[in-house]
């Protein structure tokens, strides 16, 4: 079974050196830019709420009712595991189920009431059209904010990049049509990303960390290159 070997290179830290941490294997890391969660399946983990018949659905089609893969993920599913037997990704999920998790993320300050009133007026005007107010979004077309992974990830890179680059999920065989969502670097300022983003992480259930504009500022020239 080769399916820990594709998510490891994205979902495990690194030392200085490149190699993987292998006390931490699977539960998250920053690579080009990007800041892959974890996929533990235990408790207090990136896949706690998801099943195994999800987690197989994810892989083969590119969407699940959580997700829909992008950016590194879609290039594994599209090369890869959407081309593999039942029987493989069945493996895959059981094996993700059984890792347990490493306690409780970072704990998050009580977000700051005015930027929470303005990142609430950006969702609304910019974001509930696909997302609802309610964070929920459509399921397997556009992803539900409240209890995702990556909107509550320690690290808040890939929500900030999402906004700034858009994104667009992969094309597969069962989804051949591919879904996109525009770029807001254009449009809005560093300040007002870091507030609509730190809504996000804190809306609906979400405990992630507030976003600052310094990051976002950070974030965007580091793209540039």
């Amino acid at each position: 079974m080769e399916g820990p070997g594709h998510c490891a290179g994205c979902h495990t830290p690194k030392n200085v050196a490149g190699a993987d941490k292998e006390d931490q294997d699977l539960q998250g890391g920053q690579l080009e830019n990007w800041a892959a969660p974890s996929i533990r399946g235990g408790r207090n983990r990136g896949l706690e709420d998801w099943s195994e018949d999800g987690i197989i659905e994810f892989l083969r089609t590119g969407r699940s009712g959580h997700t829909a893969a992008f950016s590194t993920m879609a290039e594994v599913i599209e090369l890869c595991t959407q081309h593999m037997i039942e029987a493989d990704l069945r493996a895959i999920a059981t094996y993700l189920k059984d890792r347990e998790g490493d306690g409780d993320g970072e704990e998050a300050d009580e977000p700051d009431p005015a930027v929470m009133q303005a990142g609430q007026a950006i969702y609304f005007d910019n974001c509930s059209a696909c997302h609802p107010s309610d964070g929920s979004g459509v399921s397997r077309f556009f992803a539900p904010l409240a209890g995702s992974g990556k909107v509550n990830n320690d690290d808040a890179t890939t929500i900030i990049r999402v906004i700034l680059e858009g994104a667009r999920s992969v094309p597969t065989k069962s989804h051949p049509s591919p879904l996109s969502m525009p770029a807001f670097d254009w449009k809005l300022t560093d300040e007002q990303i870091a507030a609509v983003a730190s809504y996000i992480r804190s809306s609906w259930g979400n405990g992630a960390t507030a976003v600052t504009a310094e990051q976002v500022a950070e974030l965007r020239e580091a793209l540039k290159d």
